[in-house]
């Protein structure tokens, strides 16, 4: 209801394992899908992954798919000035229809430090995407979140807020 309003949320699912957390929050987002309630973009952590930010690669996958449904006009109305310092960051965001990352070996733009365009072009980015549609991004086992990943997830909840939930 909180990110309807227009702000922010967390929700945390928690209990034992093998209580049916997955199944209970798999239920939840299937209804919000099937309602056209939320854009949901789902992601898992492992506990052996070493993986730099792990709760987001397969949200950044299925951000690049949604990415790529879109018309070529409502793409560039949405993506971010910086979006190819996030797609360096995020390989998964490369080509098909999406600007062109030049290569990893470029030099960063002067100013800002690369990682930091690239948390700030996804901030920008869901924040354009949220005006549209609330977003929930689901990360089973987040407590399997790498440091970069935490570190990330603190910046999407700067202001302006994207009207986005975290599960």
């Amino acid at each position: 209801a909180r990110v309807h309003k227009g702000s922010a949320g967390a929700l945390a699912v928690v209990g034992d394992s093998g209580v049916g957390k997955t199944t209970l929050s798999g239920a939840f987002l299937d209804s919000l899908r099937t309602q056209g309630r939320a854009r949901v973009l789902s992601g898992r952590c492992f506990v052996h992954e070493a993986l730099a930010y792990n709760a987001f690669d397969e949200i950044m996958e299925g951000l690049s798919h949604w990415l790529r449904q879109l018309s070529d006009a409502a793409r560039a109305a949405i993506l971010p000035v910086d979006f190819v310092a996030l797609a360096r960051l995020f390989p998964a965001l490369r080509g098909a229809g999406l600007p062109e990352v030049v290569s990893d070996a470029s030099p960063a733009p002067a100013g800002l430090g690369e990682r930091a365009r690239a948390f700030r072009a996804l901030h920008q980015l869901l924040e354009r995407m949220s005006v549209e549609q609330a977003l929930l991004l689901h990360v089973d086992d987040l407590q399997w979140a790498d440091a970069d990943s935490q570190v990330l997830l603190r910046e999407l909840f700067d202001e302006p807020v994207p009207r986005l939930c975290i599960l």
